[in-house]
């Protein structure tokens, strides 16, 4: 599997985890948002993450990482709290493990996914 596949992959998988009965998906089941717009809203975010993972993961020049690091961080949100586990995915995956699903999800892992 090429890197490019993978993180395109990492950043679809991402971007739906995060997203899916999220704030955004409050906001967006009020109905004020077009399917259009819901696409573009998804196309954007999996884009950024895509970009963030090439650049930070991929095969990119050293001075290329960093200069992308450092424009990055003009949007660091000083005023966030600080990341936790998501407890709710956590226990997800746990109860997962103790019906011995892991073998049983679909798809595997990076593999028979859509080509990028």
């Amino acid at each position: 599997m090429t890197k490019k596949r993978e993180y395109g992959y990492l950043a679809m998988l991402i971007a739906a985890s995060c997203l899916h009965d999220s704030v955004s998906g409050f906001y967006f089941s009020g109905g004020k948002t077009s399917d259009p717009e819901k696409r573009a809203f998804n196309k954007t975010v999996v884009n950024r993450l895509f970009t963030f993972l090439t650049y930070y993961f991929g095969e990119t020049d050293e001075a290329s990482k960093l200069v992308f690091l450092n424009l990055a961080a003009r949007y660091y949100p000083d005023d966030w709290d600080l990341p936790e586990l998501d407890e709710r995915m956590v226990a997800e995956v746990r109860k997962a493990l103790k019906k011995g699903l892991e073998s049983k999800l679909p798809g595997d892992a990076l593999g028979n996914q859509r080509s990028f």
